[in-house]
């Protein structure tokens, strides 16, 4: 899905290289959420996947490509953040 996403946003020409990416930090954040680890433990390890995630796309995309996926991550999470948050407060 991330993949799809880039290729259509960003016009990409490594594909198979950003596919890769994707794939393998994809995997990580499945069993971490899935593990006993104390919360505050799995965000830690979340974030620190996510960091490494973007290192290796960087080193991928042109400069131009990046600023854009940052912006794009960046919306996404005030996104999911603004959803938690309405749940939250449906709930009450």
């Amino acid at each position: 899905m991330q993949t799809q996403w880039m290729k259509s946003n960003l016009a990409l020409d490594a594909k198979a290289s950003t596919s890769a990416i994707n794939l393998k930090y994809a995997k990580e954040p499945q069993a971490m959420v899935s593990s006993d680890s104390p919360k505050l433990q799995k965000l830690q390890s979340l974030r620190k996947n996510s960091q490494a995630k973007d290192a290796e796309l960087k080193s991928v995309f042109t400069p131009e490509q990046y600023t854009l996926y940052v912006q794009k991550k960046s919306e996404m999470q005030a996104q999911l953040k603004q959803k938690i948050a309405e749940k939250h407060q449906a709930a009450q």
